[in-house]
């Protein structure tokens, strides 16, 4: 009866370790800034230049460009700021910055909207925009 119970201690100790070393294996830490809807007109002032980034849970193309848009905020600290939205609950948001899907990318300079990209990307598409912009 021991053997048992500690053979069954030992695979559920090892299944949790497994599941501990997978997951900090596979998580990666974001560097871009989440925030609202209503604090882009801020951001948009205050900072010379951003990227808003809108994302939508469950979004597949969402989940592929993440990592691009990742890999540039972390050289590029406080540049990215992304916009967890639902159609559902955000619609007017949504509506009033013109959002039709997602991921898009919407780039300001200066207070201005400068170039937007809708709907996925591919990282040399995400690079030749940010050098075409000079971001």
């Amino acid at each position: 009866m021991k053997k048992i119970i500690i053979s069954i201690v030992v695979i559920l100790f090892t299944g949790f370790l497994g599941m501990f070393i997978y997951h900090n294996m596979t998580y990666e830490k974001t560097y871009f800034n989440y925030t609202h809807f209503k604090e882009v007109p801020k951001l948009v002032k205050k900072k010379k230049k951003i990227i808003v980034f809108a994302i939508q849970d469950g979004c597949s193309y969402c989940k592929m460009v993440e990592p691009i848009v990742n890999e540039y905020a972390k050289k590029n600290d406080s540049i990215v700021y992304a916009i967890v939205t639902n159609k559902e609950t955000d619609y007017t948001e949504a509506e009033k910055y013109k959002i039709k899907g997602t991921p898009t990318l919407i780039f300001y300079r200066n207070g201005k909207e400068i170039f937007r990209r809708e709907n996925g990307f591919t990282n040399d598409q995400f690079q030749q925009i940010i050098h075409k912009l000079d971001f």
